[in-house]
């Protein structure tokens, strides 16, 4: 008796002789097998009883009335291909036996040396269990290779090799890389086994929008991606907005109720290389993080690497020289009373070509291309000659200039502001965002020591976006932060935005410091930030950024005490007593 004798047996046997059946059955039972044998004579019900159950070994043989045992062969092959299949036939020759085991046969015998039958169904099924042993540690490697072990999605080497088929297929696609935001400071407080829990369910919220035309992958940490089968910006923008909606949601992890945002770079398939793709997507991605909004499309212009960046770069230097640059300026309000205490004065570039550029594009630009001192000198130049012009008119009010982290550190660039200062009193003033003092902050910190001490007011911008907190500024020479727009897009409605909001102010006001809101664009907002005693605010609701001769006819328009109406984009308002201080 063999080895697998004591071994029940399950076979399928495709053939139109039941004596025939019946041999193949007490061969197999005499050494040993107890046999469980079903006989099938068409092509019809061998599909039926492969679908039924499963089968150990099947036997055919070559030449029947109904179909023969190529036909079966390939029938057995299309629905298990490691299933043994042996030809027991009295009339196959050499060379369609040849034929049979080149399309995946095992094996044939003779129903004249049917004594080989035995030895021939222990080795196929000791070569079965071997090839299946190979097949599933094959897959096993597979999907380490290719899936995210923490969320079972396929990971970034499966993404760049589905995303090169597409390319390759020329497949309409949009590229969504998904990054959850302040998830480093969570997976700090709560650990890392519940930040793979809130991983995990942030796997599920996404599996909510992924659509019969999307599919989904987790690259890393707190990465995902999402490729949509689609060119649609309208469709894709909507999904963006349903993913940051459920990701945004809530999430309760060791009795706490914790809030992970997200931010998302999109890029229609525009190159053949999925690399290149994924690249463009991350770069988007890393615009949205630093611009703080939901999402950001993919634009030539500021990426780096493209053709498009480095001819708008060699226009931005000729842009000064041939006065393509100009300055707008934004009121500041009193929450209070609607009274006008200041401006913003922000850069335009006005392309020959492009038309308007706004700063997010070539600011960036100018700073990494060590051309942002430049810039920032043609700023402080211009804003001076204009609060010296407005000064004649009986315009006494500041402006404040935006400085990055370069120009911060630049002892060279901080003694022109010094000196500027000492020309207008205290006309100018600064703005500088958080993240930027985090770069350098010891060296950050000398510098606004000395234009503190020169009188020059300090304002930290984007309050809120960036990682320090009321307690570190507590410890810089600054005079007011400005709370960032993204808390007032839905300051009314979202508790969380009203409590961030309300705690800033009063914690800054224990501090010492004054409040600006920035981004205020309706009167409920403005009602509510006069009610939480905001020091100051601007927005589209008082008046978009106006030239200086428009800002000069609207401050002289606009009544002593009061606010008279909302402008738009380069336009003075035509309205001057719609809206009235809240009180």
């Amino acid at each position: 008796m063999s080895t697998g004798s004591s071994n029940s047996l399950h076979v399928l046997i495709v053939e139109d002789s039941d004596e025939d059946a019946l041999l193949l059955k007490r061969h197999l039972e005499a050494a040993g097998y107890r046999v469980n044998l079903e006989c099938v004579q068409t092509p019809v019900a061998l599909i039926a009883a492969l679908r039924r159950k499963h089968w150990d070994i099947v036997f055919s043989d070559f030449s029947m009335p109904q179909f023969d045992g190529l036909e079966a062969l390939k029938i057995v092959r299309d629905h298990d291909r490691d299933l043994p299949f042996l030809v027991v036939s009295g009339t196959i020759g050499e060379e369609r036996a040849v034929q049979l085991m080149k399309f995946g046969a095992q094996d044939y015998v003779l129903k004249n040396n049917i004594r080989r039958l035995v030895p021939a169904v222990e080795r196929e099924l000791k070569e079965m269990r071997l090839r299946r042993e190979h097949r599933l540690a094959q897959e096993h490697i597979q999907r380490l290779a290719y899936y995210d072990s923490l969320t079972q999605l396929p990971n970034r080497h499966r993404l760049l090799e589905d995303l090169q088929q597409r390319l390759d297929r020329a497949v309409p696609s949009a590229l969504m890389i998904i990054n959850l935001i302040n998830f480093r400071e969570v997976n700090g407080a709560i650990g890392y086994g519940k930040g793979d829990e809130l991983i995990r369910e942030a796997a599920g919220r996404l599996h909510d929008v992924h659509l019969r035309d999307a599919d989904l992958y987790h690259l890393y940490g707190n990465e995902f991606a999402l490729v949509l089968r689609t060119e649609d910006r309208d469709h894709v923008e909507s999904v963006a907005q349903n993913v940051l909606k459920l990701l945004g949601a809530h999430y309760v992890s060791a009795g706490f109720h914790i809030h992970i945002g997200a931010r998302i770079g999109i890029v229609l398939a525009s190159t053949k290389e999925a690399g290149l793709l994924l690249q463009r997507a991350d770069l988007a991605a890393t615009l949205a993080k630093r611009e703080g909004k939901g999402y950001a499309w993919y634009e030539a212009e500021r990426d780096p690497s493209s053709p498009q960046h480095l001819a708008l770069l060699a226009d931005l230097h000729d842009a000064i020289r041939t006065d393509q640059l100009f300055l707008v300026f934004q009121p500041k309000v009193e929450c209070r009373t609607g009274a006008v205490t200041g401006s913003e004065a922000l850069l335009r570039w006005r392309h020959p070509q492009h038309g308007l550029i706004m700063p997010e594009v070539f600011i960036e630009m100018a700073e990494q291309s060590g051309f942002i001192d430049e810039l920032t000198r043609h700023v402080i130049e211009h804003t001076l000659r204009q609060i010296t012009a407005w000064r004649q008119s009986g315009i006494a009010l500041p402006a404040a200039i935006n400085l990055s982290a370069k120009n911060l550190l630049n002892p060279q660039l901080m003694g022109e502001l010094l000196a500027a200062a000492v020309r207008t009193g205290r006309g100018i003033e600064i703005e500088i965002t958080e993240t930027a003092l985090m770069r350098e902050p010891e060296r950050a910190m000398a510098a606004l020591h000395q234009l503190y001490e020169a009188g020059i007011r300090i304002y930290i911008d984007d309050f809120g976006t960036g990682f320090s907190s009321l307690g570190y500024l507590k410890k810089l020479p600054i005079h007011a932060i400005k709370i960032d727009k993204s808390f007032m897009v839905d300051l009314v409605r979202n508790t969380d935005s009203e409590a961030i909001v309300r705690s800033t102010i009063g914690l800054a006001h224990n501090l010492g410091l004054k409040t600006v809101a920035e981004g205020v664009e309706d009167r409920q907002i403005w009602e509510r930030l006069a009610k939480y005693q905001c020091d100051e605010a601007q927005g589209s609701f008082f008046a978009q950024p106006l030239t200086a001769a428009q800002f000069e006819k609207a401050i002289t328009a606009w009544p002593r005490g009061g606010f008279p109406g909302a402008g738009s984009v380069f336009q003075l308002p035509t309205r001057l007593t719609d809206h009235k201080p809240p009180r």
